[in-house]
């Protein structure tokens, strides 16, 4: 009789935590082409069929890694909307909030919003940190008659996402400079009324951002 010994990984796994950093790790340093069950089960020294056991799918684990993302830029509205500014500045210092996370956690928003990769959290996962935008806009969410300012609304987050889009997308590294023209924009779709800032002045358009 021949007896076969067949090694099997020892699982350090104890929680779900664990999986969803080890698999937040794997997306930022290779992306969502470098992910996959197998590569994140190797480097927890485990069988994939453990990771299933915790995720039925990839796309499983993957909206539980974005969902982390939407708690943090939710924290993150949440702090500017308590700081203490003029009603009149708090639209500003939320979007500034909403480009600032995105620029800080910049894996977690191209999951979050599906940029370059073919995955996206479906839409009321969102629900809580575009209500404090909605909010801070002055648009209560059970009230869709405010059309002029729903339209400033999605403006701005189409002037805010489509910046930061571009730049990853070109794998630009963004500064304050970049920071300033989304304050500008801001300013002049929510406040056309008011004075241009003196930066403003003189720039015909947003440039900084590279197409080559």
């Amino acid at each position: 009789m021949i007896l076969i010994f067949v090694m099997t990984k020892k699982s350090t796994i104890t929680n779900t935590g664990q999986i969803l950093e080890r698999s937040f790790i794997i997306l930022h340093k290779e992306g969502w082409e470098g992910f996959s069950m197998r590569k994140l089960a190797d480097t927890m020294n485990c069988s994939a069929a453990i990771i299933y056991s915790y995720f039925p799918s990839k796309e499983k684990l993957l909206a539980s890694v974005v969902r982390i993302g939407v708690l943090k830029l939710t924290a993150c509205l949440k702090r500017a909307k308590g700081r203490q500014v003029p009603s009149h500045g708090l639209t500003e210092a939320m979007w500034l909030a909403y480009y600032d996370f995105a620029v800080s956690h910049q894996t977690f928003y191209q999951l979050m919003f599906g940029i370059n990769i073919p995955f996206q959290l479906p839409p009321e996962e969102l629900e809580v940190p575009i209500g404090l935008l909605l909010e801070a806009n002055n648009i209560p969410n059970d009230n869709p008659d405010q059309l002029t300012t729903r339209i400033k609304f999605y403006t701005c987050w189409s002037l805010v996402h489509g910046y930061l889009a571009l730049a990853f997308t070109n794998r630009q590294v963004l500064s304050s400079s970049n920071k300033q023209e989304i304050r500008n924009g801001i300013r002049l779709i929510c406040f056309p009324s008011d004075k241009p800032p003196d930066n403003l002045q003189d720039q015909r358009c947003v440039n900084s951002i590279n197409l080559s």
